[in-house]
């Protein structure tokens, strides 16, 4: 007789477990079964329920429960979350417990001669569902023509009826102030940053999120819960990512500059050399004009920056596994401003003016998304220091010995352990860092990357938040709030999301974005407080411009800044601040929807300010539902200058399309000269990324 071995006795018990010995099982024994099986087989044993303890089996991906005689379910069937396939045909079912929403991993469900008459609409957050079996039952709560298209049309059936949860989330600021400490006593040195990536609408698709109800996808939907986000937080600066160039010109322009906000917007490069930019996304910057003055902007696009170091990163007919093809044809953007304070207090002195900051240099990037494209995410980010340090110098403070604070934020598409994270909070990664992969980057790869900017996460001190994007495939943090830690400090942050909060993923009929959003309230340090400049103790990074802080570059530059790509473009700036209480009241006002209304639309209970800041022209809370109606507002259109504006309807295309020509040939002159020798080049008008999300 052959020996059976102890593993492959457990392995049959699990698999192959008998009635009596499956209803006299005791905990003990259910948690000493081996957890490597995946499949529970307890079908035809004429079972009547099931144990509570089913729950501990939370390794299973399959259980069969079919022909036996349940009645019931208890609750702890459905925490074994880690399900693909579930039999419970021919039982003696009459319903299906909600909670079966939450084994979002089921592929495969078999529900089959019970005596079921209806489907709780909870089955429409299982959207890796690709069977669905009903047969033997008298479903009366869906349509036969529902009934008979099958799984995916039950699915999306129950999906867009799911009524939005109730929420009542409330994200507190977590203060880093120590007892004792205090705050500036003027609110011009406190400065609420506010970063959110607002998900595009030509990525916000039943394809990419098929657990979000479709009404809840919807644009007209989506943006008023993206601007009551904003006015809830009410921050001084607001940076958002993806948002559509026709959305920025129609609906957050007008609506920001109705708050008393100012707008910059830049799009992707390829919005310049497509037919339809209009849905080309970018980076925004929001400013509280009645808080700051534009003083000069900036446009950073990261393809310009790479061909113009062409010589420095070399091309595969240099040297072999070159990176620079691979980075020149992605055409991520960041946008920068440098702002000018406003003193909102009359009665300071000479002396107490003097003391008050004077700029800030806010910069807003999305670094390219691919996972597999680390060294270019690396690449990119490198160019956003080395541009930001440029700007740095060149506003430094009237003895030259500071540089502008800055605070930096954005989508990075990296997690803390990447190197990006690292060349931002550290200073510097070396050249063979495992990012950079087999790519070759000439002087970056061969001397490292480093900058001499001294920036700090805002959330490091409490860690990063566990994530800030939530979607099916993916889990984690991507966006951040950095700062130069010599100039600038942190009094406080928003409270993180936490995994409790999302039902499924992202977006969702309460949160509009697939991201979350990043708050923190920092205080501009004085004169006196701030610090020496930064420097790198691996790599001592030299500041570009050394010793010319107004020339784009000299013979000591090590990054040899371009002066083309320094060009300022205004796309739209507000004339003034509104009255911001009355602006809140027209959108309340002007309210409606065509969409279901979620069942609780304050989802997002938070105090504007931390305890300790109160502007004296903060706007008043909006309480109630603080968005507008989508209305036949034109189209945004590109002029000769290559700037967006709204000209309105009757402005043909052709004039657009040469104007976005005209810039180009005006801003990528040097694109041209490497055409012939790099023919991938030609195709970079029409380069959108192999068709994937940005």
């Amino acid at each position: 007789m052959e020996e059976v071995s102890e593993e492959e006795e457990g392995r049959k018990r699990v698999t192959y477990i008998s009635k009596g010995e499956y209803l006299s099982m005791g905990v003990e024994n259910i948690t000493k079964l081996d957890e490597t099986w995946s499949a529970l087989d307890v079908s035809n044993m004429g079972l009547r329920g099931l144990s509570p303890n089913i729950g501990i089996y939370n390794h299973l991906t399959a259980l069969y429960l079919n022909n036996n005689q349940l009645i019931t379910l208890p609750p702890a069937l459905f925490d074994l979350t880690s399900l693909t396939h579930l039999d419970l045909s021919t039982n003696l079912l009459k319903s299906i417990p909600p909670e079966i929403g939450k084994l979002v991993h089921l592929k495969d469900l078999s529900l089959c001669n019970n005596y079921l008459r209806e489907l709780p609409l909870e089955i429409g957050r299982l959207f890796r569902l690709e069977r669905l079996l009903l047969d033997g039952n008298r479903i009366t709560s869906l349509p036969d023509e529902v009934l008979q298209q099958g799984t995916n049309a039950i699915f999306t059936f129950l999906r867009d009826r799911m009524p939005a949860p109730a929420s009542n989330i409330q994200r507190n600021w977590i203060s880093y102030l120590k007892e004792g400490d205090v705050p500036g006593s003027e609110t011009d040195c406190r400065v609420t940053v506010f970063c959110y990536n607002v998900l595009a609408e030509t990525y916000a698709t039943q394809d990419r999120h098929p657990y979000c109800p479709s009404w809840a996808l919807n644009w007209n939907y989506r943006k008023q819960k993206v601007l009551k986000e904003i006015l809830n937080c009410d921050p001084d600066i607001c940076c958002l990512q993806e948002v559509e160039a026709r959305r920025f010109v129609e609906y957050f322009e007008p609506e920001m500059k109705a708050l008393g906000y100012s707008g910059l917007f830049r799009p992707k490069s390829r919005a310049r050399t497509i037919q339809d930019w209009q849905k080309v996304d970018g980076c925004v910057i929001f400013f509280k004009t009645s808080k700051f003055e534009l003083i000069e902007e900036f446009a950073i696009e990261f393809q310009s920056l790479a061909l113009a170091r062409h010589d420095k990163i070399g091309s595969s007919k240099q040297v072999e596994n070159s990176g620079f093809e691979r980075l020149i044809t992605k055409d991520n953007v960041a946008i920068a401003c440098v702002l000018q304070f406003k003193p909102t207090n009359d009665d300071l002195n000479d002396d107490e003016r003097a003391k008050l900051p004077e700029k800030l240099l806010v910069a807003n990037t999305h670094i390219h998304w691919d996972p597999s494209l680390c060294d270019v995410k690396l690449m990119q980010t490198q160019l956003l220091m080395e541009e930001l340090m440029r700007i740095g110098d060149k506003f430094k403070d009237s003895v030259g010995k500071h540089r502008v604070p800055m605070v930096v934020c954005g989508d990075f598409n990296s997690v803390p352990e990447s190197g990006v994270y690292e060349l931002l909070t550290k200073g510097g990664v070396k050249g063979d860092h495992a990012d950079f992969g087999p790519y070759y980057y000439g002087e970056y790869t061969s001397g490292g990357m480093s900058h001499n900017m001294g920036l700090c996460s805002a959330y490091a001190p409490v860690s990063e938040p566990g994530f800030t994007n939530y979607t099916a495939d993916f889990i984690g943090a991507l966006d951040y709030l950095f700062y130069t830690q010599g100039s600038i400090r942190v009094n406080a942050v928003l409270q993180p999301l936490d995994k409790s909060h999302v039902v499924t993923a992202l977006p969702n009929a309460v949160f509009p974005s697939d991201h979350t959003s990043l708050v923190a309230e920092f205080e501009i340090k004085s004169k006196k407080e701030a610090d020496p400049p930064f420097q790198h103790k691996l790599f001592a990074a030299k500041s570009p411009n050394k010793g010319n802080s107004n020339s784009s570059s000299s013979s000591n530059n090590k990054f040899g800044s371009p002066s083309h790509n320094s060009l300022p473009r205004r796309v739209s700036e507000g004339s003034g601040a509104s009255r911001v209480s009355g602006a809140q009241a027209n959108l309340n006002m002007r309210y409606s929807s065509t969409s279901p209304p979620p069942a609780n639309d304050d989802y997002y209970n938070s105090p504007q300010k931390p305890p300790h800041h109160r502007h004296s022209h903060s706007s008043s809370r909006v309480t109630g539902n603080a968005g507008m109606h989508y209305g036949g507002v034109p189209g945004p259109q590109m002029g000769s200058n290559g700037r967006i504006s709204n000209l309105g309807p009757g402005r043909r295309a052709g004039a657009t399309e040469q104007g976005m020509a005209s810039e180009m040939e005006a801003r990528h002159h040097h694109m041209h000269s490497y055409r012939n020798e790099y023919p991938i080049l030609k195709y970079m008008p029409t380069n959108r990324d192999g068709g994937q999300r940005k």
